[in-house]
This record gives C-alpha cells, sequence and structure tokens, in this order.
C-alpha cells in the first residue's frame, strides 16, 4: 500500500467542544437560519460562520459571543477590521440590549471586549473564554508572522468563532487560514488530504471532493442566501448591481516602448495609475458633483485620494493618518446621510462596514484583486440594500486587461462558490440538526489499519 493510499483510509473524526442551549433561549429577532448558525457555532465551539454581506454575520456573533460568555462566566474578545467595531457597538445596543465595549489597551472591559486587528497582540488570551475573529478572510493580507501569531495566541482559547463571506473552495490560502485559527487542521494536513499541487497552484482533488464538502460542513456553514438551506429569502433578495467602467483615453507607452502592447508587471500598473489619476478624478467628480445622492469614492493612492476630495463638492476625506476617533465620526455622519461623498480606501473602509444607506461609487483606478473589488462593492451592494446599486469604475485605456483580470476572477470565483454551496448544503442540513456529528474531523486523528496490517487477507 502506499502512504497516499493510507492517507485516504484515515477516518476522520471530532468531538464538538461547545455547549448546547435551547433554542428559545436565543432573541426572538434572529431570522430562522441565524438561529440554526448560531446554535451551531455554539455547539461546535470552534466554528465558521460564512454568509455573504447582509447575511447577519455581526448579529449572529453578538450572540454567540453572548451566550459564550454566559456559558463561562467569562469575558469574551472579539477582533475585528479598522472602524467596524463602533458598528458592532451599536448593533448590539439597539438590537439586542446587549453590552460591548472598545478597547485598544490589552484589557478586558466588561463581558464582551471588541478590538482592532491592530491592537490584538496587547491582549492576553488567557483572560477570554471565547474569541471572534470577524471578516476573517482578512487574515489572507496581513503577513505570515501576524497570521502566525494570532494563530498561535488563541490556540487553547476554549471557544473560537471565525465570520466572514462564502469562502473559494480552490482558495488553499484561505481555507488553511481559517482551519489553523480554528485548531481543526494544519496546512500541511490539509494539502496532503484534499489538495494536489497543480503547476504553481493547489487545486481540490477530483476523488477527494464529497470528503472536504462532508468535512468543511463539520466545521463551518456556507450561505449566499437563506434558500440556499431551505429558509425563506423574504427580506433577503438583492436588487440589480449596475457596475460600470469608464476608459479615459491616454497617451501611456511605457517605459523605453515605442508604442504600448501590455502592461508589464507590478511596476508598469502602479506607473500608468500614477500618470493617470488626474484625469480619472476629474471626469468622476464632475458626475458626482451633477447628483444629489450619496456617494463612495473609492482611491488606492494618496494622490488620488486627495484631489478626489479637492474636486468633488461637500466631500470628506478619511486616509489611513486620520485618529480612530475622527474616522468613527465621519463613518457614523456617513451612515446618517450627513455626509454627502466619503472619499476613501478599501483598506480603510471595504472590509465589515455597512453602508447600504447609499447606492453610488466611484472607484479610482483598481487592482488586480478580485477581493478589494468584491468587499468595497459590498459595502452597499448587500441583502437590505432597497435601491439599485450603480458603481462606476475609472480606468486608463491601457489599464482594459486589468479590468478583464478582475473580471475573469469574479466569474471563476463566483462558480466555485455556487459550487461549493450547492456540494455542501445536504451535508450542513444534516449538521445543523445534530445528524451530520460523525463526519467531523478531530485535530486527533484517529487512523483506521491498513488491510495489509489488520490481520485480514
Amino acid at each position: 500500500m502506499q502512504y497516499n493510499d493510507f492517507l485516504e483510509e484515515k477516518e476522520i473524526i471530532f468531538k464538538p467542544s461547545g455547549f448546547q442551549i435551547n433554542r428559545d433561549d436565543l432573541p426572538s429577532n434572529l431570522f430562522d437560519f441565524q438561529k440554526d448558525f448560531t446554535l451551531y457555532a455554539l455547539r461546535k465551539g470552534k466554528a465558521g460562520i460564512f454568509a455573504d454581506t447582509g447575511l447577519g454575520k455581526t448579529p449572529m456573533q453578538i450572540v454567540w459571543a453572548d451566550k459564550t460568555q454566559q456559558e463561562f462566566r467569562k469575558p469574551v474578545l472579539i477582533i475585528a477590521p479598522l472602524g467596524v467595531a463602533f458598528q458592532t457597538v451599536d448593533i448590539a445596543k439597539k438590537l439586542f440590549g446587549i453590552e460591548i465595549n472598545y478597547s485598544n489597551i490589552g484589557k478586558p472591559k466588561g463581558n464582551i471586549t471588541i478590538t482592532n486587528y491592530e491592537h490584538a497582540k496587547k491582549f492576553n488570551p488567557q483572560d477570554y473564554s471565547g474569541v471572534v475573529l470577524d471578516e476573517s478572510s482578512i487574515l489572507k493580507g496581513f503577513n505570515g508572522h501576524y497570521k502566525k501569531l494570532l494563530t498561535e495566541m488563541f490556540a487553547d482559547t476554549p471557544m473560537k468563532l471565525a465570520c466572514t463571506a462564502t469562502p473559494n473552495p480552490n482558495d488553499d490560502e484561505e481555507i488553511a487560514n481559517h482551519v489553523a485559527y480554528l485548531g481543526i487542521m494544519s496546512r500541511e494536513d490539509l494539502l496532503s488530504t484534499f489538495f494536489v499541487h497543480d503547476g504553481n497552484i493547489y487545486r481540490l482533488k477530483g476523488h477527494a471532493e464529497i470528503k472536504f464538502y462532508k468535512w468543511m460542513a463539520s466545521w463551518g456553514m456556507a450561505l449566499q442566501k437563506p434558500s440556499d438551506l431551505g429558509y425563506s429569502d423574504e427580506g433577503f433578495i438583492l436588487p440589480k448591481l449596475n457596475v460600470t467602467p469608464h476608459f479615459l483615453r491616454s497617451n501611456y507607452v511605457g517605459n523605453d516602448d515605442l508604442y504600448f502592447t501590455s502592461l508589464k508587471g507590478i511596476g508598469d500598473r502602479i506607473r500608468v495609475r500614477r500618470e493617470t489619476y488626474e484625469a480619472k478624478c476629474y471626469q468622476a467628480s464632475e458626475m458626482i458633483n451633477q447628483s444629489n445622492e450619496q456617494w463612495i469614492v473609492w482611491c488606492g493612492l494618496n494622490p488620488e485620494s486627495k484631489l478626489a476630495h479637492k474636486l468633488t463638492r461637500e466631500s470628506v476625506e478619511i486616509s489611513g493618518t486620520d485618529p480612530l476617533e475622527k474616522k468613527i465620526e465621519v463613518f457614523r455622519k456617513f451612515q446618517d446621510g450627513q455626509i454627502k461623498v466619503l472619499v476613501t480606501k478599501p483598506k480603510i473602509a471595504g472590509f465589515g462596514l455597512n453602508f447600504q444607506n447609499s447606492w453610488n461609487s466611484a472607484s479610482i483606478g483598481m487592482s488586480d484583486s478580485f477581493e478589494s473589488f468584491y468587499q468595497y462593492i459590498r459595502r452597499q451592494y448587500r441583502f437590505g440594500q432597497k435601491h439599485e446599486v450603480n458603481a462606476h469604475v475609472f480606468l486608463a485605456d491601457v489599464e482594459q486587461q486589468i479590468w478583464d483580470n478582475v473580471l475573469g476572477k469574479e466569474a471563476r470565483a463566483n462558480k466555485q462558490r455556487t459550487a461549493l454551496i450547492k456540494n455542501v448544503a445536504e451535508f450542513e442540513k444534516l449538521e445543523i440538526t445534530n445528524l451530520g456529528e460523525r463526519m467531523d474531523y478531530s485535530p486527533q486523528v484517529i487512523f483506521k489499519l491498513p488491510k495489509f496490517l489488520n490481520g485480514k487477507k
């Protein structure tokens, strides 16, 4: 028997490490699927909730944290992207009357403390019975040291929850980050069990797909819309999304070229963006200044942000150097309709924040990152939005390949996420009803004896 065949004989088991409560003990203003996901995550002890934007990951993690601190009589820590903490505090108080306190000094503050990723290292994990990573896909953008830090910090924390949008089943990095943080499986075991190395990437093994989907359902609930698992979609039907590219004519050629052929690497991309941002800002501001509605202007470079703010009337700019207090104040005022135009960057406000009070945006250029594009568009285009969302992207004509690249990534991601939901749905339904426990994975892997070793001929 070959070693790979031996690995295929592994018996994947898991004994949930959480606790169970009655469904009636959950707040009545949670939707049915939100109640079931919360009960699942509490029972598992270490779990992921992968639900699309606007499906209520924040309410679910708030209730999860509250029930965990009650059960263990010990505080819970929530770690969120920059600027999202205040939104969580507001939702907890408004929806459930639950008090969550912000802290950046590394000490518990009440039963539930929330902080930003930048301050997480200040906290002592032994002070907490549970920890939540809000918008946990943000781990993909952190360097190896930071990912290692979070995983090691909370290795012994009894209760852990990761919340983000539906993952790409072929994104081995995203899945590996989550299972490592949760303590489900090491990256090495993940790759050897479910993936095959194909050139420069890892892809899901064809013959391991069913095992992979069963395994994912044993520790994470994935959902793009409630009806995926048989719930009602009432209140969760998205309006139309209009994404419109505006290609501006440019004279960009490139270094040492007689005429433009293509963008060659990151250097060319940065160079053309710096040389063409002024025209993009002028065209975007002209469109926005003619509108009476709210807008978000997404920028990637400091000069873009500064010029867009200068040219756009009734705008407020938020930059990375602004203090957290200013960011919170401006975000709240924009949500309340007191600010017409918000000018900022995806890395500042592109994760977790709810800006569905508005439905127009202008992107001054774009990177090749589909994840970034998806996330910042979803600040407005999310369940609960009542208007058609209009996303305008301003690009130089020579940036066509960036646009094509992102659209290609989007098509592949949508196809793969749809396939994930289709394949994992039945296993998730079993897990929700407690019938799938036998399919779960434990860090303590128990191997079946290969036939040639178990005495049978």
